[in-house]
């Protein structure tokens, strides 16, 4: 029996979707074999969804830009972080999405952080030498370095607690209601009908 083992890791954080975009992400997941560990049981597929958690599965180089590509396209208003760790004979991949603000591509190091290789960083900086720290770091730190597409994704990290669940929701989705935090679902079921 041939056995994933052999594979890096592939991780896939959804922070935050849609309820349209849900079955197209669900979809993703299940076609690609992700679950919640590694011992789960992949015969029965994701039916339901918690932002912020990581799923993961065994894949091989490609994986990781053909999932996030499917992603893009089939749920446009989904914000996610994919890390397809290094391996041996292969680098590792990190690629953050936050729609209406971008993509962010790099190759990342055994724990899922983005390296910048120092050719394409000199390579850039000899390019605007003529200019500030300050102007490169606003026209060629956001491609080369992900500054924009990272700070988005900070927002959908930083978790309070919703006033009348036991969950934490990303401040990015949260409502705010009198001085608390009320996650998506508590809002449609609970205030949205008496707002």
């Amino acid at each position: 029996m041939f056995s994933d083992d052999h594979l890096p890791a592939l991780q896939l954080t959804i922070h935050a979707t849609t309820s349209s975009d849900l079955p197209a992400v669900l979809h993703a997941l299940n076609t690609h074999h992700l679950a919640t560990d590694f011992t789960a049981d992949d015969t029965h597929p994701l039916t339901d969804l918690q932002p912020g958690h990581t799923y993961v599965t065994r894949a091989g180089a490609d994986t990781a830009e053909h999932l996030a590509t499917t992603l893009i396209i089939t749920a446009p208003h989904t914000v996610f972080e994919l890390v397809n760790h290094p391996a041996e004979t292969q680098e590792g991949t990190y690629i953050g999405h936050v729609p209406d603000t971008g993509t962010y591509r790099a190759q990342c190091n055994a724990d899922g952080a983005p390296l910048v290789p120092a050719d394409d960083l000199a390579q850039s900086l000899a390019t605007t030498s003529r200019t500030s720290g300050e102007m490169w770091l606003a026209t060629a730190a956001p491609s080369l370095l992900g500054t924009r597409v990272r700070a988005a994704l900070r927002a959908y990290t930083d978790l309070v607690p919703c006033r009348f669940c036991t969950r934490t929701t990303p401040r990015a989705t949260a409502y705010p209601h009198d001085g608390w935090h009320v996650c998506p679902d508590c809002w449609d079921d609970r205030l949205y009908a008496t707002a």
